[in-house]
């Protein structure tokens, strides 16, 4: 498996909590937003993608770092099993959610950009144990690949961005090819059957 990444149009947001009575201090601001939005078709030229309601059943997100742009370097929160103070990650009827408090100084310059409108969306990093192509057609009438994502194994990541860009990895590539020869060769075995039973039928 290798480590694949995608990023989505669903808008991060920052908020500001209420400050409890008698606090001094202004409580740090929180970070969410969708990492990943089931049933959604996300374009990549020469194929389409989604990801299926069960793809996140069984998949370790024990150790989750929230990262600004993917970078090692800014961490902005991690899963520590404390909601109050560590990234929480939650699968909903949406999809992929995540929220954490800006607690450290990278996290504040994110949160300010993020209120701000400059950062506005999401993307995350993981493994995909299974997933399946198949061909359909599009509203056109076009045919077109489709892979669609049924089990990921692992969340390495989350992180707020700057540029969303969807990225086509080589592993993708290498697996359309296996299936496409997959469909075509079940394609021509179905082509065949039904020509012999039409056969069958106008020699009666």
């Amino acid at each position: 498996m290798e480590l694949e990444r995608r990023y989505i149009t669903h808008k991060v947001e920052a908020r500001a909590a209420e400050p409890m009575d008698g606090e001094t201090e202004e409580p740090p601001m929180t970070i969410s937003g969708y990492a990943a939005v089931f049933n959604q078709p996300a374009d990549f030229g020469w194929y389409e993608e989604v990801i299926a309601p069960s793809a996140f059943e069984g998949c370790d997100m024990t150790d989750v770092v929230a990262l600004f742009n993917h970078d090692a370097n800014m961490v902005l929160s991690r899963t520590n099993g404390d909601a109050t103070t560590g990234l929480s990650l939650m699968v909903d009827s949406v999809g992929l959610k995540y929220e954490f408090k800006a607690l450290n100084e990278c996290a504040e310059h994110v949160a300010e950009n993020v209120k701000l409108g400059f950062v506005n969306k999401s993307s995350y990093a993981y493994y995909v144990e299974n997933a399946v192509w198949d061909i359909f057609k599009d509203a056109q009438g076009n045919e077109k690949e489709r892979r669609t994502i049924l089990k990921i194994s692992k969340v390495q990541d989350v992180s707020p961005v700057t540029f969303p860009a969807y990225n086509s990895t080589s592993v993708e590539a290498r697996n359309f090819d296996h299936e496409r020869k997959k469909i075509e060769k079940r394609q021509s075995t179905e082509d065949f059957i039904l020509k012999l039973k039409t056969n069958r039928h106008e020699n009666k």
